[in-house]
């Protein structure tokens, strides 16, 4: 059944994942500045942009905590 409260929780669930997305996404843009090399340097950023632009669609909560377990 849907209440009112299992939108509340939902809604909580999205947001802290939210957060958690746009953390690993600045968290991973951070660490390919450390590569030395341009080129790498590049392709990381690129391969970065391209997954979580790929994934933006996503919706179902289980999904996206997966794809959050398998980025880390």
């Amino acid at each position: 059944m849907y209440t009112a409260y299992s939108k509340i929780s939902e809604n909580s669930v999205k947001m802290s994942s939210k957060g958690k997305i746009l953390s690993l996404y600045k968290l991973m843009l951070r660490e390919s500045q450390k590569f030395t090399s341009y080129n790498y340097r590049e392709y990381a950023r690129r391969r970065i942009r391209d997954g979580f632009r790929d994934n933006k669609a996503v919706s179902d909560s289980q999904t996206i905590e997966n794809q959050i377990k398998y980025s880390k």
